[in-house]
């Protein structure tokens, strides 16, 4: 076998596997428990106390109907309020207010009453007066009627008539069975109960709205949530009645004020127009400004036309008037159209035509000429009567021009008084104007109000009414209990996990090999009972411990408890303990060992047992076997074998003693044992001395095998110092209770002081391995074939 090699830490856990999980379950399998028991009972019980509630829900969609009915033209949209206001939600706070609930309730009796051990379904009717409250009817039922009870009298009717109780009126329409109470809650409390299982939520980006009502009765909860919508519906179209009548009054009324300040402002133009004798004064001073204007035409006319004439004699007087310009200017329409100018302007053209005749030309005459001069008279003379005409002409317009302008100037002087006729009449047909105009609004108001009042809907249209419910709201009692128990499952499975993992013991098989790199020698089961042995029993016993190489049988009653070698060889555990040593004798790779060192990390664990079991299997074995109690501190050999502790190791020590003074035999054949002997004062001192030494070279040199139980090594320095004098140490650790940590402490301070670790024993006195998945070594191994 390889030495072993130095511990390392061990590996963090990771995430659990299911061969953990199977194995934490069946470990702790009654913490599971208990935490099921704690969580799935009280939920159990209360899903089997919850009454199933049934939901009923109706659809309704906020819409402006009198502007539908009427193509927009009454009312007010449900997109037209502006400030931010969101229509819907405010039409979602009136479904759900105090006020719409009342009403629900008043017009719906059944919501103030509970019925006990009969169905409300049995009564026909039920009205409260106003001043009944809180209270509770004691109703009998009998074969041919009823009697109801309360804290005012008693009552008596037939089934399907009116009994009167308290201020309420009742109607039973036939037997329900055993007497029942009829609870009655006051208006108050009814109002708030129905608030409370009211549902009111609108579907996004729609005006659209869900009314949900939950109930334990699925009929009384369809018929309370259709009530609901009704009465908002009616209260709806109550409330756009009101508003149309109230409107239409009010236009009414202002329609009828404003018509007679039209016909006032009327009045008023006529009586003006009256008194200024003209039907209009805006169109006697439009004539006058119109006049005006034809007068300042003609002046400008008469100027342009003197100026033309003031142009033509000016060219008429010059010294050398040329005949274009004059001819340009006589062109002009003014001039043309005079005919005395016209006449002597033509005498004038043709008297200078005949002279330039006799002037011109080849045989043309000279400025002497008689012909020529009396041409030259007469051309003078027309010029002169031309000018003449001319001068006379401006005369005339000046006279024309002057004489319109004393007209403009009269016209003139008439315009401020006109102007200001003018505004008077203009303020007053401004105001019969705007009465006009506010008359015609107001009209046409009143017959969108009149519409409106006609048509009598709200904004409230009911989409869908409830359905009856299928199936109660909620997973339901069953669902529940399911979950509960699952919930108790997981909870509990995750405790067992949780403790799993902040324990940090030795728990399975193979765990102690793989944290300390040696090897698992065995795994000690469950030491069973002493039972009482009948005499058959002994008889086996006596011939395998002759077939074992014993001389005599083997004496139980003088053994004490957990040598189970020697008082149950069948067992599994005394199989258990052959294996293990067997393990022990091909352990070394040079030979089997001849000194065994048994020692565990803590008291507690099991080692003497184990060391007193393996000495007895040693010895079973027919090996000579020297079992030695090093434990000066505690130990307890002699108690297993009924022999006394003095004298012992300690006295062989201290010299006192020789080795076959204190070898006392056993009940086993083969097996001889060294007790404590008397208690040292420094046992570590005592053990590390060279006599320990020569102790155990004599009794390898006598027996053919020494099993040493020394103390714990966390507990004393006696199991170190010891384990370097062994040929082989056997650590014990007890599943359950030594913890890792000791485990790997323990493994480094015997390899700190060269102790030969050939492996380890799992001792499980509770059957921790088995719980954790391990297995034991079947009984058939310790049957007789």
């Amino acid at each position: 076998m390889p030495p072993p090699e130095a511990p390392g830490n061990a590996a963090p856990e990771g995430p659990f596997t299911v061969r953990e999980i199977m194995e934490t379950f069946r470990h702790r399998w009654l913490t599971i428990l208990l935490v099921l028991c704690a969580v799935a009972g009280p939920g159990i019980w209360w899903a089997r106390q919850d009454v199933p509630l049934y939901q009923a829900s109706a659809t309704i969609r906020l819409r402006d109907a009198q502007r539908e009915m009427t193509g927009g033209l009454t009312g007010i949209g449900l997109g037209d309020v502006s400030g931010g206001v969101d229509p819907v939600r405010s039409q979602i706070e009136v479904l759900t207010s105090r006020g719409v609930a009342a009403e629900v309730v008043d017009s719906t009796p059944e919501l103030r009453i509970e019925t006990v051990n009969f169905p409300d379904s049995y009564i026909s009717y039920i009205h409260f007066a106003p001043e009944v409250q809180s209270d509770s009817v004691l109703l009998n039922f009998n074969w041919n009627g009823y009697t109801a009870s309360s804290r005012v009298g008693t009552s008596f009717a037939h089934y399907g008539d009116t009994v009167n109780v308290s201020g309420m009126k009742l109607v039973i329409r036939n037997r329900p069975g055993s007497p029942g109470v009829l609870l009655v809650q006051s208006a108050e409390s009814a109002i708030d109960q129905l608030m409370m299982n009211l549902e009111v939520k609108p579907r996004q980006l729609t005006d659209v709205i869900d009314v949900t009502y939950t109930d334990p009765d699925r009929n009384r909860a369809r018929r309370i949530v259709n009530r609901v919508v009704g009465v908002y519906q009616a209260a709806s179209a109550a409330a756009a009645q009101r508003q149309s009548v109230l409107r239409r009054t009010f236009l009414e009324n202002q329609l009828r004020y404003h018509d007679s300040v039209l016909n006032a402002a009327r009045v008023q133009v006529s009586l003006f127009r009256g008194r200024q004798r003209a039907l209009s004064t805006k169109a006697k001073l439009s004539s006058e400004q119109e006049s005006l204007g034809q007068l300042q035409v003609q002046r400008e006319n008469l100027a342009a036309d003197r100026r033309i004439y003031q142009n033509l004699l000016t060219e008429l007087r010059g010294k050398s008037p040329t005949d274009h310009q004059v001819g340009a200017i006589m062109s002009a329409p003014g001039i043309t159209n005079n005919p005395v100018v016209a006449d002597l302007y033509q005498q004038l053209t043709r008297y200078q035509i005949t002279r330039d005749s006799l002037t011109t030309g080849r045989f043309g005459r000279p400025e002497t000429n008689p012909e020529v001069q009396q041409v030259d008279l007469l051309i003078a003379s027309a010029k002169s009567r031309l000018v003449g005409a001319v001068g006379t002409q401006i005369s005339t317009l000046d006279s024309r021009i002057e004489s319109l302008d004393q007209l403009r100037a009269q016209s003139s002087s008439s315009f401020p008084e006109l102007t200001a006729t003018e505004e008077q009449e203009a303020g007053l047909e401004e105001q019969v104007e705007a009465a006009r105009v506010t008359v015609g609004q107001l009209r046409e108001e009143y017959e969108k109000a009149r519409l409106a009042e006609a048509v009598e809907v709200g904004q409230v249209e009911i989409v869908s009414p409830a359905a009856l419910p299928k199936r109660p709201v909620g997973v339901g009692p069953a669902r529940m209990m399911i979950f509960f128990t699952l919930l108790g499952l997981v909870l509990g499975l995750g405790t067992a996990l949780l403790l799993e993992r902040l324990n940090t013991s030795v728990r399975r098989r193979g765990q102690v090999g793989k944290m300390l790199n040696v090897s698992e020698l065995a795994v000690i089961p469950p030491i069973p009972r002493r039972r009482r042995v009948s005499s058959k029993q002994r008889s086996r016993q006596a011939s395998l411990a002759l077939r074992n190489g014993d001389d005599k049988p083997v004496r139980l009653e003088r053994l004490g408890d957990g040598l189970v070698v020697a008082s149950d060889v069948h067992s599994i555990a005394a199989e258990a303990y052959r294996l293990l040593r067997t393990n022990l004798l091909f352990s070394l790779r040079n030979g089997s060992p001849r000194t065994v060192l048994v020692t565990s990390p803590a008291p507690g664990d099991g080692k003497t047992t184990v060391a007193a079991n393996l000495a007895i299997a040693f010895a079973h074995q027919g090996m000579r076997v020297l079992l030695v109690d090093a434990d000066m501190r505690r130990g307890r050999m002699h108690e297993l074998f009924r022999i006394s502790r003095d004298p012992g190791l300690s006295q062989v020590l201290m010299g006192e003693f020789a080795l076959d003074g204190v070898v006392r035999p056993s009940p086993v054949t083969n097996l001889f044992t060294v007790s404590t002997g008397r208690l040292p004062d420094a046992p570590a001192e005592l053990v590390g001395g060279a006599s320990m030494r020569s102790f155990l070279d004599q009794a390898t040199r006598e027996f053919g095998m020494v099993v040493i139980d020394s103390p714990p090594v966390l507990a004393a320095s006696d199991a170190a110092v010891l384990a370097s004098l062994a040929d082989a140490t056997v650590m014990v650790v007890r599943a359950g209770r030594s913890h890792e940590e000791e485990v790997q402490a323990t493994m480094e301070q015997l390899l700190s002081v060269g102790g030969k670790v050939v492996g380890a024993v799992l001792n499980d006195p509770e059957a921790t391995v088995r719980a954790y998945g391990g297995y034991y070594y079947s009984k058939y191994y310790g049957k007789e074939n």
